[in-house]
């Protein structure tokens, strides 16, 4: 029998994939009393370094050259796993990812700010 939260669990990695456009590979993704995370390991980085620098872009201005450079790390892994037989582990996806997208959003701030 299908419970409420496996109710939730199966909607939200539809809405995942269908919006996120994430892989979902279980080997590759976060897991929470045995439910697979509907988005994978670095994509959650992303997410969560994104909502963490919206909070903190409102105190602090980073340098814009500093935020490139610690994009680079999830560049590499990412490349290497792609191009080579590296095969990279959760954690660093999830790290590289957070760095990413905490980068990404506070250059848009920086941007934005640059522009007012």
């Amino acid at each position: 029998m299908m419970t409420k939260t496996d109710k939730i669990w199966i909607k939200s990695m539809e809405l995942a994939s269908k919006y996120w456009g994430c892989h979902q590979i279980p080997e590759r993704s976060l897991y929470f009393r045995s439910y697979q995370f509907p988005i994978c390991a670095r994509c959650t980085g992303i997410l969560v370094g994104e909502l963490t620098s919206l909070v903190f872009n409102f105190f602090i201005n980073i340098n814009s050259v500093f935020l490139l450079m610690i994009m680079i790390p999830m560049s590499i892994d990412g490349a290497l796993q792609y191009l080579t037989i590296y095969e990279s582990n959760n954690l660093k996806r999830f790290v590289t990812g957070l760095l990413f997208g905490f980068s990404l959003v506070a250059l848009i701030f920086n941007g934005i700010k640059f522009i007012f």
